[in-house]
Formats: structure tokens, sequence, C-alpha cells
């Protein structure tokens, strides 16, 4: 996408050899802006302007500084020249750049006064020029100026009034950006799809996320008209998804990279499947780094049905990180379709052995599969309450418990919980193993199945390991007589705890 106009057709190249010299300097210049490459882009342009002040250089430099540099100061110090010139000053690239640096600086009358002028002296040119691609060009620029001034109705009326105008990308995502910021999420995906036709490929990731916002699962967030840095948001999105982006770090790019938080949520909704670990920190930090927002961001993905159990436990860890919840408290979550209060353990899992425990486990669980429940002193889920702290067989043996009745997503969201315990403890890792073979989750479940240390397995799981792994090599082959096969041959003990 190109973040600066290249109007190289209505300049009048002034004669003389500085000119000679910064024209090509400035046509460089132009060229590395439209790859993004916007340090390298600054150095040409200034050296361009310093051998000559060519009017389409010096434009191009204040846009650099006021959209790279972000320093609207310097930016109108560069324009003032053009500014005071009897032709340059009405030009409506120079106008509008000057309304959005003064919109920067805070000064509003005056940003809007040079709006208007802009607007008007695009509107009144004449019909051969009006018709030029470098003239069109301008369209953006002034659609970025209404957003800068947070009248995103007026940056939506020039939009409409002018998209059969349009020649750049930057247009297209302006007017997606006040679409947005107006809630018309069919116009904005609309808007970025045409900018990511038009060349501006990272424009589809942004259009990506919009039935997020539609359904009504994240709240609506206002973007700025700033255009975004796909690298620096990249680059951002691999460190939270690797777990080193801090929550103030997260709150930062939240607030001033433009289009981050648009484009993690896509991301932590709509990634990759393998990457289901990387996107659940993503979520995590999102709902803990963005206040109210993100608090209601956690709150309505508990409250939904149309979430992975892995994105509801990542809100939670959010939740819990920004001190809305704290361990011990109940968390109603939608799980398997219906809310269910579910209490985050107060401390760590306990692996020490409990004879007395285990006995009162077993007492239980075996009356829970006699399927009389009438006789049992209490559910496993009384008996995970009651500890101080959660004892590993209890944990597994109450997920199992309930893969059986049919809460597959609880067990799944506990078995999560668990291993963010006991990240290496092998049999917690067997059975969410075994889970996710039984939703079909075959990458999921290699993955964990490859973490686990198959010595340290008793006996029943250890024997179980190799048919485990032969029946997911068939799976991923669709080989139906493999699975077959290795199913018959997975023979694996309802408490995988038991020795």
């Amino acid at each position: 996408m190109n973040p600066v106009n290249t109007d190289a057709a209505d300049r009048k190249e002034p004669e003389g050899e500085a000119a000679h010299e910064a024209q090509p300097l400035a046509a460089e210049a132009v060229r590395l802006a439209g790859e993004l490459r916007l340090g390298e882009a600054l150095q040409l342009l200034r050296q361009a302007v310093e051998r000559r002040p060519v009017p389409y250089a010096v434009r191009h430099l204040a846009n650099l500084e006021l959209e790279h540099e972000r320093d609207p100061a310097r930016a109108m110090e560069t324009l003032a020249p053009l500014l005071s010139h009897p032709g340059e000053g009405r030009h409506p690239y120079v106008l509008g750049l000057a309304s959005s640096c003064r919109s920067a600086l805070g000064d509003r009358e005056t940003a809007l006064r040079f709006l208007r002028q802009a607007v008007d002296a695009f509107e009144k040119v004449d019909r051969s020029t009006a018709r030029t691609p470098a003239w069109r060009a301008c369209t953006g620029v002034l659609l970025r100026a209404a957003g800068d001034l947070g009248d995103h109705r007026e940056a939506w009326k020039l939009h409409q009034r002018w998209s059969h105008l349009h020649v750049q990308s930057d247009a297209w995502h302006y007017a997606a950006v006040a679409a947005f910021n107006l809630r018309r999420w069919d116009e904005a995906a609309r808007a970025w799809r045409r900018a990511e036709r038009g060349g501006w490929l990272a424009a589809g990731l942004f259009a990506d996320g919009i039935d997020l916002f539609k359904q009504g699962l994240v709240p609506p967030l206002t973007l700025s008209y700033r255009l975004p840095v796909i690298e620096m948001i990249e680059s951002l999105l691999d460190e939270a998804g690797a777990g080193r982006l801090s929550q103030d770090g997260a709150a930062r790019a939240m607030a001033e990279v433009p289009g981050f938080a648009l484009r993690a949520l896509g991301y932590a909704f709509l990634g990759p499947a393998e990457e289901w670990d990387e996107r659940g920190e993503v979520l995590a930090v999102l709902v803990a780094a963005g206040g109210g927002w993100g608090e209601q961001l956690g709150r309505n993905v508990l409250n939904t049905h149309r979430v992975d159990p892995r994105l509801k436990f990542a809100a939670v860890q959010g939740l819990v990180r920004a001190g809305i919840y704290r361990p011990g408290d109940e968390v109603p979550i939608v799980l398997d379709g219906r809310l269910r209060p579910i209490r985050l353990w107060a401390s760590d899992l306990d692996f020490e052995p409990d004879p007395e425990l285990e006995q009162r486990f077993e007492q239980v669980m075996a009356i829970q599969r006699s399927g009389e429940l009438s006789g049992a002193p209490e559910h496993p889920e009384q008996a995970l309450r009651d500890q101080a702290r959660p004892w590993v067989p209890v944990v597994i043996g109450y997920a199992e418990r309930l893969r059986e009745t049919g809460r597959v997503e609880e067990a799944h969201f506990r078995l999560l919980e668990a291993v963010a315990a006991a990240p290496d403890h092998p049999l917690i890792l067997f059975a969410l193993c075994t889970l996710l073979v039984d939703l079909r989750e075959l990458d999921e479940a290699s993955k964990y199945l490859n973490r686990l240390d198959v010595s340290a397995l008793p006996p029943v799981p250890q024997e179980a390991v190799p048919r485990l792994n032969r029946l997911l090599k068939a799976m991923a082959k669709k080989d139906l007589t493999g699975v077959m096969e290795a199913a018959r041959s997975l023979i694996i003990d309802d408490d995988p705890s038991s020795s």
C-alpha cells in the first residue's frame, strides 16, 4: 500500500542544476515509501528538498513527518512555504495535510478551516485537472483529514461522494476506518476488500475480522486514521503469541499502534488451527490489557457457545491477570451449551500420595460409574472443590467423568487448567491427548503426546502410548482399516492414573 500520493504528474519541473539533482532523489523516495521503507524515503526526501524544494517532494516529506515520525509541528514547518505560495497554497493535498497536522496539535478550529478549503479546492478545479490520476489521488488525504478531526460521518460522506474517484488503496482504507468507527460493518469490510484488490494485501487481514464485531462477540473499537505498518504489527503479534509482550506493552500497542488490536483479534479468533497456544496468549493479553473494553471482551467470550474452550480458558487467564477474577472465584462460563459456574483453583496442584483421599475418591468414582448417584456421598466436582490443593488423580478422574457424561467442553477446559498448572505432568498430558483424539484434533493430540515423558507414566497408560501413536497416524492418513485396528488394540483403563 502506498502511504503517500505519487502525484508526479501534477508537478511543473523547476529548472536548474539543483532541481535536476532533486528530482531523481524525490522519485526514488516515493518508490521506497510505496514499499513502506519509510526511514530511507525520509532521508532521500530531505536530501531532495535541501537541493531544491520541489513542491511534490515537500508535500511527501511533510506527509512522512506526520505519518511516520509523528511530528506534526515539523510537518507544518515543512509545509509553511507551500501554504504561503499563491498556487501551492490552494492545493488540496497541502491543505488536507495541514488540516491533519493542526488536528494532531490540538488546533481543531484551524484544522476544520483547512479541511473546508481543501474540499472546496478539490471540487472546484477545472474538468481537465479533475480527471487526472494525480488530482484524484488527493481523496485519501482529505478523508484522513476529516477522520483526524474525529468526524467519521464527514469522512464517510466524502467517501460516498468521491468513491468513483479513488485511485489509491489509502483512500479505501480511510473509508473502511470511517465505516468501522460508525459500526457500518459490511461497508467497512467491502472497503478493505477494495483496498486489498488495489494492491494492499494486508487490508484483507482487517476485513477478515469484521464478522466478530457484526456478531457482537467483540465490543466495538474506535480505529485511528493513521496508516498501519504491518511489519510492526506482525512483530508485536509474534511477541504477544510467545508470551513476551507485557501487559503494559500490550496496552501501549493497542493505544498507539494503528491496526494492532484489530489484527490481533483476527488472529486470536480466526488464526491457524496449529497455533492454538499462541492464539490463546494473544487473546489473554488483549483481555488483560484492554481495560473496560478488554473485560467486556473476556466476558463475551465466556458467555457464548460459539467459542472453543481453549479461547474461553485464555479469556479467563486474561481476566485473572487484569484482577477481575482471583483464584478460588466462581466464574460463569457457557460450556457444552449451558452456563455453568466454574470455580478456579485456589492453589497449585497436589502431586503427593494421599491414601485417605485416594480411598474417598475411588468410592465416589465407583458409585458414579455404577449409576447409583443417590448412593454417592458427594460428586467428583464436590470432591474437587473441597480440596485445599487439587489432587491430580481427582482432576483427571473428574475430567474423565465429564467426558463420559457428554460434558466434553468442560472436561477440555479443566484439563487445560491442569496443563497450565503442571505443563509437564505426564498423566495430565496423556488425559488431554486422549480427549483431543476423541475430538479429532489430531495435530493438537500429537503435540501433547510428543511432550509427555512416557517413562514417567504408570504401566497401563505407558503401554497405550505407542498404540495411541498408531491411531493418530492412521487417522491422519484417513486409513479406516488402520484406525479400526489401532482402536481395537487401544485398551485403556477408565482411570489413566491407575497402575
